[in-house]
């Protein structure tokens, strides 16, 4: 899992130090952060941890515990990286992170994810026209053809979104996708 390092850094930092965020304070930034992600409110009330410092961790744990969520990680895979990555020793405090408060929240957590995502529209049409230039009024020799391709795509509001192009523009997009997959297989290996 990659984690941007603003975060690494939060969690590195309050890997073994009671004296920022303690075992009690920590279990409530948990609670905070699950029931935050599962739709639900908390009152922050009962942390005695610095508003500054307790924010950051309840930062750094929504997006650790939204990329295990998007990943399909379970509280194992957690517990490994914040040993791994982030240097916890301590194995009460990985304890409370990778708590089975969030393994029962996960489903809701999916769920709200789901939801919020932007899917990848698919194509429902596609045409194309090439046309001769058969001649002139001085019946010149035919020099030219165009072509045309129109792609058409559904839309989130039922509207239809139309893209029309010549066989140059075609050309030039098509490298571009090819540019595109070739990156985002890369990325993906």
């Amino acid at each position: 899992m990659e984690l941007c390092g603003s975060v690494v850094k939060t969690l590195k930092a309050i890997a073994g130090d009671e004296s920022a965020v303690n075992a009690k304070d920590l279990s409530a930034v948990v609670s905070w952060t699950v029931a935050e992600l599962e739709g639900g409110e908390v009152e922050l009330s009962a942390i005695e941890a610095d508003d500054l410092v307790a924010r950051s961790v309840h930062s750094a744990l929504c997006i650790l515990y939204l990329e295990a969520a998007k990943q399909n990680n379970d509280i194992g895979y957690i517990q490994d990286f914040l040993e791994v990555q982030c240097g916890w020793t301590n194995p009460e405090r990985v304890s409370i992170v990778a708590s089975t408060l969030f393994t029962s929240a996960l489903p809701k957590i999916r769920e709200r994810l789901s939801s919020m995502a932007i899917s990848n529209p698919s194509v429902v049409g596609m045409s194309w026209r090439v046309d001769h230039i058969l001649g002139d009024r001085e019946l010149e020799t035919p020099t030219k053809s165009r072509q045309r391709f129109e792609v058409k795509m559904p839309l989130s509001d039922g509207e239809e979104f139309s893209l029309s192009c010549t066989a140059e523009q075609m050309q030039v997009l098509a490298e571009k996708l090819r540019d595109m997959l070739t990156e985002s297989q890369r990325a993906h290996n």
